[in-house]
């Protein structure tokens, strides 16, 4: 069924008033007038999900977060040819994806990769700065659209966010990234 939902996924956008929306030139959403062509979309053969719980620290209970990224797809964007990457999240008991550029997943590395970096005391996030080297150790010097390559990067993408969930002390590094606002009073 799982497997179901995302082959069938589409998204439609009703058209909104600018008057509705007045921020709608800084919206970074796609847009009626921004039609996006899939020209590829293909799993990933290497992937799977992986599971952390996390304790609230207002009412004490447990809650856990999944993270995974079954595709990628290969998409025309105003005459821009690009890779994107399904990332699968689950927080609780709501499951949800964003599609999310290499570029995207970039400035989650060079964030976690300019934290931590003191002398006397262990680095909190050492495996995901690994895994995103083996992932950059692997990048090609130019923008590669090959399927197989795509599927390779899929996976050491995956394996980056697996790394960064299990080293983070609190999902709202991982929500963050993706834009989702949790409530916890900033206490996370």
């Amino acid at each position: 069924m799982y497997a179901q939902n995302f082959a069938k996924s589409e998204m439609t956008l009703e058209e909104v008033s600018d008057d509705e929306n007045p921020n709608k030139k800084q919206c970074c959403r796609p847009t009626i007038e921004d039609p996006v062509r899939v020209i590829h979309r293909g799993k990933s053969p290497f992937g799977h999900q992986v599971t952390k719980s996390f304790q609230c620290p207002h009412c004490t209970n447990m809650s856990a977060m999944m993270v995974h990224i079954p595709k990628f797809q290969i998409v025309e964007r105003n005459g821009d040819v690009h890779a994107e990457y399904l990332v699968v999240v689950g927080l609780g008991h709501v499951t949800f994806g964003v599609w999310r550029r290499f570029s995207q997943f970039q400035r989650l590395a060079e964030k976690i990769m300019s934290s931590g970096n003191k002398d006397d005391e262990e680095d909190q996030y050492r495996m995901s700065k690994f895994s995103w080297q083996c992932l950059r150790r692997r990048k090609r010097l130019f923008r590669c659209l090959d399927k197989d390559y795509l599927a390779l990067k899929c996976f050491l993408l995956e394996r980056f966010l697996h790394d960064l969930l299990f080293e983070c002390d609190s999902p709202s590094v991982i929500t963050d990234y993706l834009g989702v606002a949790i409530d916890t009073a900033g206490v996370w």
